[in-house]
């Protein structure tokens, strides 16, 4: 589901790439949706995913994997304001 999710976003921005601006119809819809999968991947991450990982994982894979996040985050900040 989760990678459906991913596929869903990507294909809706892609869409929102090639539409035209004076299609404000169609890009609110299509904002609406992309917003309203990224809400549901959000809560079931926090709330399915992330508590089996805490399980799973050792404090220094936690650690690990929250550094490798926090780098990749930075990274990405800097493309999205392209």
């Amino acid at each position: 589901e989760s990678i459906e999710e991913h596929n869903a976003v990507k294909s809706l921005l892609s869409q929102l790439d090639s539409a035209s601006m004076s299609e404000e119809d169609v890009w609110v819809a299509k904002i609406t949706v992309i917003q309203e999968n990224v809400k549901h991947h959000i809560s079931e991450e926090e709330e399915e995913i992330f508590p089996k990982m805490q399980q799973k994982m050792s404090s220094d894979e936690l650690s690990s994997l929250g550094s490798s996040y926090e780098e990749a985050k930075k990274s990405a900040v800097p493309m999205a304001a392209r």
